[in-house]
């Protein structure tokens, strides 16, 4: 067996320490206390943590491994228990090369033998990790309050399901349907509340049985999950349609909002049956505390209010399989119709006629397709224009889950894609029982809405090609659903993962020019008022104030600025250097601030694209060495700011001279 080197000898080979520091270190050591020697380095300020678990992974042999960025079986996680996870500094996971402990000291070969024989393999692999990153993934993966907050109280006997793995993260199929094999009918009410449990306790929103098929939908979507036998099918469903105060004989279509009660907690449900072969189909819609948020812009929001109040046809589009879309704020009173042939769309044109408001949908990728589509169902194109008042299209997107979500970072085939300037967008996580271990939680709405206007109608009316559709359709707020859909991604609320599987690429008609892409994707960033302007570019002719963009991390430094300046520019905020890309925007910023600490930082071709259009540029958070960093941006020491205070003096000199007239290439001297 080789003889491990000692660590004292391979700070020093490896140039990490000088000798005399791990001497000192040495005598330290001896002089009292169980510390080890790197324990001794580190806490004295001598060594940094990064490089001693360097050394450790370099004295034992192994790769070092950053535990939060690996896969997660949650089953396996769970042979080790908390308390030995924490008292080893052990996380398991899993990489390219299989199940991998990652450890905080690698030379404890009693702990390892130990991992083994809990995983029950004869040896396991181990890498180095950084105590700090060991421990954060010991807490997120070992943390079950969130799944202790849905856990039904009071039920008794094989109500709960079986589920493989402590964190009922997977229904355990084989075991359930096991039982039911072996018990038969004397199981299918527990089966059936069985199920029902493990939607609720999982943080699933539907659950469905039909003819014998079982699936659940966490967040939009679905999951196959077991097959009921054909000669037990039938007796499972009528129970679950007991628990859900259906009607029991299924021979009827029935429906129950309300809440149902199992063991000694409630819920509430929107629970439908329709007959069928196998006991039919039943549909539970739980509804979640989290839920779906709400995302829709003001402005947006008080057009799509106003479209709702009048009559008139407003068509809604929705994706394959949509047919679950409320959109936000709908009055009960809307006549609801689905547009799938010509019938359907004269019978919404003659309501409309009659002074309803209609919400007519249609399959469709976005708004313009679905108007051309109903442009050749129509009987008459001109009576289905004259009704129309307005379209949307909307996209639900996952919420990447905040606990175990990875660092943003560009997506710069995402932005091809979308037709945007290249974004960062967070990556999606390896899962934790706060979402589950299904990397998302809780959703996010994207909209586009587009205002009837003449032009449209008359292009309908005439029959106009789908790209001529397209230039007279114009979103509201130039906010596009792929805008809007890459700002919530910017914001960290959603992936790029998302993106790809829910929003349409933009198509070939309407594909705009590089220095056009970042048209409405800052202001859908920031999230404007609904007493904004609606494009930019026309802020200095309209006499308006000059612009200040403000790049921080932080939603009170746009409000401390504001504050300086007492009103005398209009300050928008954006939370990382790829949402504050201009390019081709003339005059609007006239001034940039970009702070040291949102995502990109000091973006040296942000700062080369702000001067290129004639922009003042402000770095705030004074660097250590100023005269590198001016000689890095070109910068003099005047554009350089410690604090925002500061930056609103400095701008509050700058502005009394500044014209709306002269914003985009005036001297600010």
């Amino acid at each position: 067996m080789t003889q491990r080197r000692r660590l004292g000898e391979i700070l020093v080979s490896e140039a990490i320490l000088a000798a005399d520091v791990v001497e000192r270190a040495l005598k330290t050591q001896a002089q009292g206390g169980r510390r080890r020697l790197g324990q001794v380095l580190v806490d004295s300020g001598a060594l940094e943590p990064a490089w001693l678990t360097a050394a450790l992974a370099l004295q034992a042999g192994v790769a070092t491994v950053d535990p939060l960025a690996l896969e997660v079986d949650s089953a396996t996680l769970w042979r080790v228990p908390p308390d030995v996870a924490e008292r080893t500094g052990s996380f398991v996971g899993r990489d390219a090369d299989g199940l991998v402990v990652v450890v905080q000291d690698p030379s404890n070969d009693r702990a390892a033998r130990s991992l083994a024989g809990l995983l029950g393999v004869a040896q396991v692999r181990i890498a180095a990790g950084l105590p700090d990153r060991v421990a954060s993934a010991i807490a997120r993966h070992y943390d079950t309050t969130a799944l202790r907050a849905r856990r039904l109280r009071g039920l008794v006997g094989e109500e709960r399901p079986a589920v493989t793995s402590p964190t009922s993260g997977e229904l355990d199929a084989r075991v359930m349907l096991g039982r039911l094999n072996r018990q038969g009918a004397r199981t299918h009410a527990d089966f059936a509340s069985a199920l029902l449990v493990f939607a609720v306790e999982s943080g699933a929103e539907r659950l469905c049985v039909d003819t014998g098929k079982v699936t659940i939908a966490w967040d939009g979507v679905e999951k196959h999950i077991l097959d009921l036998p054909a000669t037990q099918a039938h007796g499972i469903t009528t129970r679950l349609r007991t628990l859900l105060r259906l009607d029991a004989g299924g021979n009827r279509p029935t429906s129950n909002d309300g809440e149902v009660k199992l063991g000694e907690s409630a819920f509430e449900v929107c629970a439908r049956s329709h007959p069928g072969p196998s006991g039919g189909r039943v549909e539970a819609r739980l509804i979640a505390s989290d839920g779906v948020i709400n995302t829709m812009n003001p402005r947006v929001a008080a057009a799509w209010r106003g479209l709702m109040a009048a009559p008139g046809i407003v068509v809604v589009a929705i994706p394959p399989g949509g047919d679950g879309l409320e959109p936000p704020e709908t009055p009960v009173r809307v006549e609801r119709r689905a547009l799938t042939d010509r019938a359907s769309v004269e019978a919404a044109v003659r309501a409309a006629e009659s002074g309803r408001t209609v919400l007519a949908t249609i399959t469709a990728p976005g708004v313009v397709e679905g108007l051309a589509r109903l442009r050749d169902l129509a009987p008459s194109r001109s009576a289905f224009a004259a009704m129309l008042t307005g379209a949307l299209a909307a996209r639900r997107l996952r919420r990447a889950c905040p606990t175990c979500s990875q660092p943003a970072e560009l997506d710069q085939a995402g932005a091809e894609r979308l037709g945007v300037v290249p974004f960062a967008a967070p990556r999606p996580g390896s899962g934790c029982p706060s979402c589950a271990y299904l990397r998302y939680r809780g959703s996010v709405w994207c909209y586009e809405l587009v205002v009837a206007s003449q032009p449209l109608r008359d292009a309908i009316d005439t029959g106009a090609p789908i790209s001529e559709i397209g230039h007279r359709a114009l979103p509201l707020a130039e906010r596009a659903l792929q805008v809007d859909a890459v700002s919530q991604a910017i914001l960290g609320m959603t992936t790029g993962e998302e993106l790809q599987r829910c929003i349409p690429p933009r198509p070939a008609w309407a594909q705009v020019a590089p220095d056009e892409r970042h048209r409405g994707l800052i202001r859908a960033v920031t999230n404007p008022g609904a007493e904004s302007v609606d494009d930019p570019r026309t802020n200095a002719s309209a006499g308006a104030l000059p612009a200040i963009l403000l790049v921080h991390p932080g939603d009170a430094a746009a409000a401390k600025l504001r504050a300086a300046l007492s009103g005398r520019a209009d300050v928008a905020a954006a939370g990382s250097a790829a949402a504050a890309r201009t390019p081709g925007l003339p005059g609007v910023p006239a001034v940039g601030v970009l702070a040291r600490w949102p995502r990109g930082g000091w973006d040296a071709e942000l700062i080369a694209e702000w001067q290129a259009l004639g922009m003042r540029v402000v770095l705030l958070g004074v660097p250590g060495d100023l005269d590198e960093m001016s000689a890095a941006f070109a910068l003099n020491v005047d554009e350089y700011a410690g604090s925002i205070e500061e930056v609103g003096v400095r701008l509050a000199r700058w502005l009394p001279g500044l014209t709306s007239s002269e914003a985009p290439n005036c001297n600010f001297g």
